[in-house]
């Protein structure tokens, strides 16, 4: 027969008290904000240029008009964009612009724009966090072996990027009386010619060839489920009874019927709280005033839970960050009102977990020992999630509910619920709706959480 019960919890149940088990139990991310790369490529031909070349008659170089048979613009853009909006906004931000004059061959410019293509398509988008995408001077495809090696005329090479100084390259080769060929280049950090407002001038109005990236997470937000408990339920003495405080009621009746109904209603000033239950051929009848409880039965047959929800959302790129947005904390002490030796076993349907797993799915056999308890993700969990960020982290009489209530699998009368959230405590009587006010919250949240770190 199997046991709804963990292997460690059936051990713990003969020998008292446990220490504290953490586990994560849920982690989700949502991408708020994503960011993507755009290039334009500009292509224009047959431009004359007036370029500084070598010469003999002056030392720093002679302006003569060379006709370039491809020049071409290429501007980068990083482009930011939220996700999932009814209306999005995106933001376009520049991230460079290079311009470049060739005179190749026509097989060495089919080359060049094959390499040129490729590394613009290969970009990621994290790379338009930098000027040119990374791309600066002197890195393939804009350095001597792609731009000097090959060329019937000199390249040049402009770059242009807010934040950066301005800098030209010309690229040259020279053939020596032996035939061997070697290449150089030369930084300007201004353009000695117009060389650069020739090619900007040749290509406006060009048609743009575009290229975009795959898109890449900008801003994340994390939600990570952290979960531990304390068992102190002792089943060594099934003759022990305790006592439901002052305040607390709780009838059980048989009913012929085997329909569920549930029923509810709460004093308008908060003194009572009056429920009703029917199911499996039960009728269940709780009365609930505020009422205060003894701290110590937080240490006889108890079964206490932290439930911490942490929201961080995570900046990448340029400036990454990480920051804590809202962290939640509640507190649940599942009390028991019967002999803990009777707390074992299965609900009439069959199904329905009698010792309390709050938020948790858990069911292994008890024989296995001390392996930990195999705990299943439950739609709880997504509820919560949503309820928690939906409510700017406040936990709501709905999530309270939830904790306390058939809905995660506690349909035993033989607890007494109580949650801790925020400085203030509430109780239940399960299986009804019946709850109110821990008159002593501060003390009594104060030693669970302690018992619980």
């Amino acid at each position: 027969m199997r046991t709804i019960v963990s292997a460690a919890a059936a051990i713990l149940l003969l020998v008292g008290a446990s220490p504290a088990r953490s586990d994560v139990l849920y982690r989700s991310a949502q991408v708020l904000e994503e960011r993507v790369g755009r290039i334009e490529l500009r292509r224009a031909y047959g431009t004359q240029l007036q370029v500084l070349l070598p010469c003999k008659e002056d030392p720093g170089g002679c302006v003569e008009e060379s006709t370039y048979d491809e020049v071409l613009r290429i501007d980068f853009f990083s482009v930011g964009q939220e996700v999932k909006r009814d209306s999005p906004v995106a933001t376009e931000e520049p991230a460079g612009t290079i311009y470049l004059a060739t005179h190749f061959d026509d097989e060495d410019r089919a080359g060049f724009g094959e390499e040129l293509e490729r590394t613009l398509r290969g970009l990621p988008a994290d790379a338009f966090d930098k000027p040119f995408a990374g791309l600066g001077p002197m890195r393939a495809p804009f350095d001597r072996a792609a731009l000097s090696t090959r060329a019937i005329l000199p390249s040049w090479a402009c770059f242009f990027a807010d934040g950066t100084r301005p800098m030209t390259v010309r690229f040259t080769r020279h053939v020596d009386g032996d035939g061997l060929v070697s290449a150089g280049a030369t930084r300007f950090a201004q353009s000695p010619t117009t060389v650069c407002d020739g090619i900007k001038a040749a290509t406006e109005g060009a048609h743009a060839e575009v290229f975009r990236t795959l898109s890449s997470p900008s801003l994340l937000r994390e939600w990570v489920v952290e979960h531990a408990d304390v068992i102190t339920l002792d089943t060594r003495d099934a003759r022990w009874l305790p006592e439901r405080p002052p305040g607390v009621q709780l009838v059980k009746q048989e009913r012929p019927s085997s329909s569920s109904f549930e029923g509810s209603s709460q004093a308008g000033d908060g003194s009572l709280s009056r429920a009703t239950y029917g199911a499996h051929g039960w009728r269940f009848d709780a009365w609930a005033e505020p009422i205060s409880i003894p701290v110590s039965s937080l240490d006889e047959n108890a079964w206490l839970h932290a439930l911490t929800v942490s929201t961080v959302e995570r900046e990448f790129g340029a400036h990454s960050n990480e920051k804590l947005v809202g962290r939640t904390v509640v507190l649940a002490a599942y009390l028991a009102t019967v002999p803990a030796a009777q707390l074992t076993g299965t609900s009439p349907d069959g199904s329905i977990p009698v010792l309390p797993s709050g938020h948790l799915a858990i069911e292994v056999e008890p024989s296995v020992g001390a392996t930990p308890p195999r705990i299943e993700r439950t739609a709880f969990i997504e509820q919560l999630i949503d309820e928690l960020d939906s409510q700017g982290g406040a936990v709501t009489e709905r999530v309270l509910t939830w904790l306390g209530r058939p809905e995660t699998g506690l349909e035993s009368e033989g607890w007494l619920v109580v949650i801790c959230q925020g400085g203030d405590a509430r109780y239940f009587v399960p299986p009804t709706k019946a709850s109110n006010q821990v008159t002593n919250a501060d003390v009594f949240c104060a030693d669970l959480e302690s018992l619980l770190n």
